[in-house]
């Protein structure tokens, strides 16, 4: 059946065929987002049926969430150039963004200045030098554009759209390569395009999307603004649902799995402890240092004799180019009956950082029974938030003072970070002292900055009543509903603007 042919079916009240979305997955947080929540079942109580389009969809642990006429999972007719795509996406943000306006965009250029070599470090001066030629030059832009759009066209990925026949093509990650060539694909073939953003960093710190979709769904108000400022987006097509796996926070935190949890770190379920989320080494490099001082005071009963610490590494400190696995010996030597160690649960594959769905009920109900949420500026502020927990960031190098280029310093001048410091709602600590002093206050006084909390929650992430996946569902309903009430593009030759599928 056409495109065409399936929008008057569906026009006319006609039920004979289920709404079609295909979700494109191109990271693990993506995965988490839409398979280890309730989204996928929300949207076939809807009579939506679901096809996670993704670079390695041949995964098995992929495969485990498929489920007939409800969820399908599909490896993408896509092969990833590193060196064309590589080179247009660091073009991209030279070109394409006010870079030295940026921190975090600043940052990544000042990073491969410095600590790299050879063709990186060079690549790097050049495009900084074509940047200040053409930065804010229209017709230099426009040219850009045009031959991003050009190098990420895509003909097996263009064919296999067409012969999945989707009534919309979701993205979350559109700055990937494979999901750019989607979004330009399935615009081509006039399928309605949105964007369910997998993280609240993808706007203002990865550079600019290549194709733009025709509809979004944010997290909230935060996001909404981005959108508008950043890409012109009405507000009229975006919709504010908050997030599907944040819900988890609400329905999967398990008194018994925290207490076996705790209980198999070599700590009594009993006591209170901190939770400490680390970072990526590239971006907190000296933040192993100031795990081991305060696990050190924590033994030292600085907070008490009872207190505990838990220590969580990101899984970038595990896997992947960002990883420093020097720090896991590190780690592993805090290990005591006062410090215990949660190693992320990460499942094999070439999805980056892909998680088993039990992983996040261990991490939702670590964070329900801490004291204390500390990281060094990661998306964990946020789910500390939704269970109401102080959250205090370590925004320093240890003893040390690293130049602000390598410095965990300046994550907190990071925009999307910038605008959370803003609302009040956590802790910034630039030394170990205010580190101490912060911890011992909130302690003492846990809902101190409570008000600020559930403001700072409400801007990042709209409603937050755990039915976040039932209004991504809806979200995507209306606007599949709004786009079957609008007429069939006309080509310039006369003929609707649709392609059978079988083309």
């Amino acid at each position: 059946m056409s495109v065409c042919a399936r929008d008057e079916c569906r026009m006319r009240g006609d039920s004979a065929e289920t709404a079609h979305v295909c979700y494109l997955v191109s990271h693990g947080f993506a995965a988490r987002m839409i398979l280890q929540s309730t989204l996928i079942p929300e949207l076939a109580s809807r009579g939506i049926r679901t096809t996670l389009l993704c670079p390695d969809g041949a995964d098995g642990e992929l495969q485990s969430y498929a489920r007939d006429g409800v969820l399908s999972i599909q490896s993408a007719a896509f092969r990833l150039n590193r060196l064309t795509h590589g080179q247009m996406t660091e073009l991209r943000r030279y070109l394409r963004e006010p870079l030295e306006d940026n921190a975090a965009l600043w940052s990544r250029h000042l990073y491969n200045r410095n600590a790299s070599k050879g063709w990186i470090r060079r690549r790097a001066d050049l495009f900084l030098m074509l940047h200040r030629l053409a930065w804010g030059n229209r017709p230099v832009q426009a040219c850009l554009g045009a031959v991003d759009r050009m190098v990420h066209r895509c003909g097996p990925l263009r064919r296999q759209l067409a012969g999945l026949r989707p009534d919309l093509v979701v993205s979350t990650y559109p700055v990937s390569a494979f999901e750019s060539s989607c979004l330009l694909e399935a615009q081509t073939l006039q399928i309605p395009t949105v964007g369910h953003l997998l993280s609240w960093d993808n706007i203002t710190c990865k550079g600019r999307f290549v194709a733009v979709p025709e509809w979004f769904v944010a997290w909230g108000p935060i996001m909404t603004a981005e959108l508008e400022d950043h890409y012109q987006v009405p507000a009229d097509r975006v919709f504010e649902c908050g997030v599907p796996h944040f819900d988890a926070h609400l329905e999967l935190s398990d008194d018994a799995v925290r207490n076996r949890t705790v209980a198999e770190m070599g700590l009594d379920p009993d006591r209170p402890w901190l939770f400490f989320g680390m970072s990526s080494p590239i971006f907190a490099p000296r933040e192993i240092d100031i795990v081991e001082r305060l696990a050190r005071e924590v033994q030292a009963d600085r907070f008490g004799p009872d207190m505990q610490l838990v220590v969580r590494p990101h899984p970038q400190n595990v896997t992947g180019y960002t990883a420093d696995q020097s720090w896991l010996p590190r780690l592993e030597a805090l290990r005591s009956s006062r410090v215990g160690l949660n190693m992320p649960q990460l499942v094999s594959g070439q999805l980056a950082w892909n998680m088993q769905q039990e992983d996040l009920t261990v991490l939702v109900s670590l964070l329900g029974g801490c004291s204390v949420c500390l990281n060094s500026g990661s998306t964990l502020s946020i789910d500390a938030l939704f269970h109401r927990k102080p959250v205090i960031v370590t925004f320093f190098d240890g003893d040390d003072d690293l130049p602000e280029w390598q410095s965990a310093r300046r994550i907190r001048r990071f925009p999307h970070y910038e605008k959370l410091l803003k609302t009040g709602g956590v802790i910034p600590v630039l030394s170990f002292e205010e580190l101490f002093e912060s911890i011992q206050a909130c302690l003492d006084d846990p809902d101190a900055t409570a008000a600020s909390r559930d403001f700072a929650l409400r801007q990042e992430c709209g409603p937050t009543d755990g039915q976040a996946a039932g209004r991504v569902a809806d979200a995507l309903k209306t606007i599949l509903q709004q786009q079957a009430a609008v007429p069939a593009a006309v080509s310039p030759n006369g003929s609707a603007g649709c392609e059978s599928a079988g083309q």
